[in-house]
C-alpha cells in the first residue's frame, strides 16, 4: 500500500501533495517482510490518505475490481486488493481503521488479516488515525496471509502499543502464526460466529447471487462445526 515506507520506493499515500516523499528506511513491518525473504515489487494505489473506500485519489485513476471492472474494488487498500486478485504479486499490505483491509479483501476474493492495534507496528505507515490503524497482510490464501503476518508482526520500541501485548492465553507473542492453521485444534468446531444481516434499513446480506453465496458460506461453516448466530441492528445510526 502506498502509505508504507520503503527505502527503495517513494510513498505518497495516494496524494499529489506527497509526491517525492522517499523514506530513508523501511517501515518496521516491511523490514520484517524483507528479513523473511520477501521481494518488494512496488507500491499499490490507495484512496487518498485512506479517507474513502472506493479506490479514488488525486494521484491516479480509480482502481478497478479485476473480477468486474464495473464493480467497486473496496478501500482504502484498493490497489493492494486489486493487484493481488489480479496475480501481480503473492502478498499485499493494507491498513485498516474501520474496514480498509476487510472490505477490499472481501470484494476481491482475498484473505485479509486485520489484527488488534499493536499486533503490527505503525512505524513507517502513514495513518488515518493512530488510535485505530492496524497494518496487516492481504493474500489469496489463508496460509500466505499467515506467513506474511508472522513476518510483519512483532514488538517495536518505536510504537508503544506493540510493547503492551497482552493475551489471556499466550503470555508471549507467537513468533509463527502458521501453528494456528491446524484444523484439529484451531478449526471452526465449537466456534460461535456472528452473522450480521442488517443495519437499520440496510440489508447487509445482499440479494440474488450474492445472497446465495453468503448462504452457502454459512452452511459450509455449520458443516465444519461452527454455530452461526444471525444478528441485526435495527436502531443502528
Amino acid at each position: 500500500k502506498d502509505n508504507y515506507d520503503t527505502f527503495d520506493h517513494p510513498s505518497s499515500s495516494g496524494s499529489l501533495s506527497m509526491l517525492g516523499h522517499q523514506a530513508a528506511i523501511d517501515a518496521h513491518s516491511v523490514a520484517g517482510l524483507r528479513a523473511a525473504g520477501a521481494l518488494i515489487l512496488g507500491k499499490a494505489h490507495q484512496d487518498e490518505f485512506a479517507f474513502t473506500v472506493s479506490g479514488t485519489s488525486g494521484r491516479g485513476i480509480r482502481t478497478s475490481n479485476p473480477y468486474d471492472t464495473r464493480q467497486d474494488p473496496g478501500g482504502s487498500s484498493s490497489g493492494s486488493g486489486a493487484s493481488i486478485a489480479a496475480n501481480f504479486a503473492a502478498i499485499g499490505t493494507g491498513t485498516d481503521t474501520c474496514m480498509s483491509i476487510r472490505y477490499p479483501a472481501s470484494v476481491n476474493g482475498l484473505v485479509g488479516i486485520r489484527g488488534s492495534v499493536g499486533l503490527v507496528s505503525q512505524h513507517g505507515v502513514f495513518p488515518l488515525t493512530h488510535s485505530r490503524d492496524a497494518p496487516g497482510p492481504m493474500a489469496r490464501t489463508v496460509r500466505d496471509a499467515t506467513l506474511a503476518l508472522s513476518a510483519m508482526a512483532g514488538a517495536d520500541e518505536r510504537d508503544f502499543r506493540t510493547l503492551e501485548y497482552t493475551h489471556p492465553v499466550y503470555t508471549e507473542r507467537p513468533t509463527d502464526y502458521t501453528v494456528f492453521l491446524d484444523r484439529q485444534s484451531n478449526g471452526l468446531a465449537g466456534r460461535r460466529i456472528g452473522f450480521v444481516t442488517g443495519f437499520a434499513s440496510v440489508n447487509a446480506v445482499g440479494d440474488g447471487e450474492h445472497a446465495e453465496l453468503m448462504q452457502r458460506a454459512m452452511e459450509e461453516m455449520r458443516a465444519l462445526g461452527a454455530e452461526i448466530i444471525e444478528v441485526s441492528f435495527p436502531d443502528f445510526v
